[in-house]
C-alpha cells in the first residue's frame, strides 16, 4: 500500500512521504466523523463527514496528476525536437534520453531521468519506456515510445519519425486547445449542474439529517 502512494504522489508531484499522506488521509476521514459522533448529530452526518475527509485526498491527487500530465505534454513536442537534433548531430539515443534527463525542466525531465536509471540498473530499453507510459498514462507518449520501438525492431530514420510525431502532437495540443475554449463554458455548466445535487444532498446530511433520513427511511 505505501509502495503504491508513494508512486501516486510522484505523479501527482506532491513533495510529501507516503506516511505523512496518510496520516493526514486517516485525520480527514476519522476527525470531522469523531467529532459529530462526539457531539451526538448522528449517525448519517457522521458517515457524510467520514466519506467526503475520504474523497478528498483522492480527489486531489486526481487533480495534481491531471495537471502534471498535460504539463509533461506541453513540454513533449519540444523535447521530440530536441532529440531530433541530437540524433542527427551523432548521438545515440541513450544519450539523446540523457540530454532531455539533465536539459529539460520538470515533469518530462524527471521521468526520462527515471528510465535512464531504469536502463542503468538491468531494465531494458522497451521496459523502461513501457513504465514510463504506465506512469504518465498520456497518449501522446504511447504514440512516440510505439514509433521508437517499431523503429529498433525493424529498422528506419528515427529522427524524422520523430520529427513528424513531434508535428502530429503539436497540431493535436492546437486543436484541443481550439476545443476547449470553445466547450469551456458548457463543461462548466455541467459541472456545476451535476455536482449541484450532490453537494447539497452532503450538506442537508450534515446540517439537518432528519430532512434527509426521509430518503433511506420510507
Amino acid at each position: 500500500l505505501m509502495d503504491t502512494i508513494f508512486n501516486e504522489l510522484i505523479l501527482a508531484d506532491i513533495m510529501m512521504k507516503p506516511e505523512e499522506f496518510t496520516l493526514i488521509w486517516i485525520v480527514l476521514t476519522f476527525v470531522p466523523a469523531g467529532l459529530a459522533a462526539l457531539f451526538r448529530l448522528g449517525l448519517m452526518p457522521s458517515a457524510t463527514l467520514a466519506a467526503i475527509g475520504a474523497f478528498i485526498p483522492i480527489i486531489f491527487i486526481k487533480i495534481k496528476k491531471d495537471k502534471r500530465r498535460k504539463a509533461f505534454e506541453a513540454q513533449l513536442g519540444d523535447t521530440l525536437i530536441m532529440m531530433c537534433n541530437g540524433l542527427r548531430s551523432g548521438f545515440s539515443f541513450s544519450q539523446v534520453m540523457e540530454n532531455v534527463a539533465n536539459d529539460m525542466p520538470p515533469p518530462i525531465g524527471i521521468e526520462f531521468g527515471r528510465v535512464c536509471n531504469e536502463i542503468r540498473y538491468g531494465a531494458t530499453m522497451e521496459e523502461a519506456l513501457n513504465n514510463m507510459c504506465d506512469r504518465v498514462k498520456s497518449a501522446d507518449l504511447m504514440l512516440v515510445v510505439s514509433a521508437v520501438l517499431i523503429q529498433r525492431t525493424t529498422g528506419g530514420n528515427l529522427s524524422e519519425m520523430l520529427s513528424t510525431i513531434s508535428h502530429t502532437i503539436r497540431e493535436r495540443i492546437k486543436i484541443k486547445g481550439e476545443i476547449n475554449s470553445i466547450t469551456a463554458q458548457g463543461r462548466m455548466s455541467g459541472l456545476i449542474i451535476g455536482a449541484l445535487p450532490i453537494g447539497i444532498a452532503a450538506v442537508l446530511m450534515v446540517v439537518n439529517p432528519d430532512y434527509m433520513s426521509t430518503f433511506f427511511t420510507t
